[in-house]
This record gives C-alpha cells, sequence and structure tokens, in this order.
C-alpha cells in the first residue's frame, strides 16, 4: 500500500476512536425488560413553558423525565421544585447546553461537574444523563461512569 493511503486509513481510525466510538457508545438505547410503553422526556429546561407542560402532563395523569440544564436550574427553582413535587424524573444534560464536540475534553469534564454541584446544592442527585444535542464523548461517557450516571439517548 501505499504510505499515504496508510496514514489516511490510521488518522482514520483514530478519529473514529476519539470521536466515532464516543457516539456509538453513548447512544445505545436503554431497554427495561418487561416494560410496555412510551418513555416521555423533555430536554433543555426547566424553561418558561416548562410550567404550560407539567399542566398538561398533570392532566393526563402522566409522568416524564426531564433532562435539565444547571443554568437553567439556577433560574427557575420554583419549576424544578415543581417538577420534584409532582414525581417526575431529573436527569442532567449539563451546565449551559454547548455542544460537546465543540468543547475540550476538560471544558465538557467542567461543564458537568458544575452542572452535576448544582443539583446537589438542590438536593437532586441525578440518575440519568443525555448529551447535549446527543453528542457524547470521552469527558461525558467517563463522567457518567464516575458517577453512576445511565445514559438515556431519544429513539
Amino acid at each position: 500500500m501505499e504510505k499515504g493511503l496508510l496514514i489516511f486509513m490510521g488518522l482514520g481510525g483514530l478519529a473514529f476512536i476519539v470521536w466515532g466510538l464516543p457516539l456509538v457508545l453513548g447512544r445505545k438505547k436503554l431497554v427495561r425488560r418487561g416494560f410496555k410503553g412510551t418513555f416521555l422526556t423533555f430536554d433543555d429546561g426547566p424553561s418558561e413553558v416548562t410550567g404550560q407542560l407539567l399542566d398538561v402532563l398533570q392532566a393526563c395523569q402522566c409522568q416524564a423525565c426531564f433532562f435539565l440544564l444547571g443554568e437553567e436550574v439556577v433560574k427557575r427553582k420554583e419549576t424544578l421544585k415543581r417538577i420534584r413535587e409532582e414525581g417526575h424524573g431529573i436527569g442532567l444534560h449539563g451546565y449551559s447546553h454547548k455542544h460537546p464536540l465543540k468543547m475540550t475534553y476538560w471544558e465538557q469534564k467542567k461543564d458537568l461537574e458544575r452542572a452535576y454541584q448544582i443539583f446537589k446544592q438542590e438536593g437532586i442527585c441525578p440518575n440519568y444523563y443525555r448529551a447535549p444535542h446527543g453528542a457524547y464523548t470521552w469527558a461525558s461517557l467517563i463522567f457518567c461512569k464516575r458517577h453512576g450516571l445511565k445514559i438515556v439517548h431519544w429513539t
């Protein structure tokens, strides 16, 4: 084989390991055996419309899991309180919703730690994580492993 082609293939393999493999690992389905139904999940909140969404869920007697952003939790503590009081699940969605592939490993680690600390200060110990934009990275996979968070991706 030509030397240039070997270098190209090697770099392609390295790129897959660095960026592609975490995306594949993060997007696996979380399957609950014996469960028949639909999981309702909402990302990026709590937002200005979360209260209306909670009204609809309450009227339908439905539960959901909210993947919340740390920066939004700080702004809307009353909405967070309502989510908790009504028995909905809460998952971590990061702090800022900046695209993970546009952050360094250390920036993303700091973003996740910051969000996790805000959750802890509010008495929340999340069990789930969903990556902003669905972009899982080594930083998010390692963070989830260290904190015992299950990754939940949409389908």
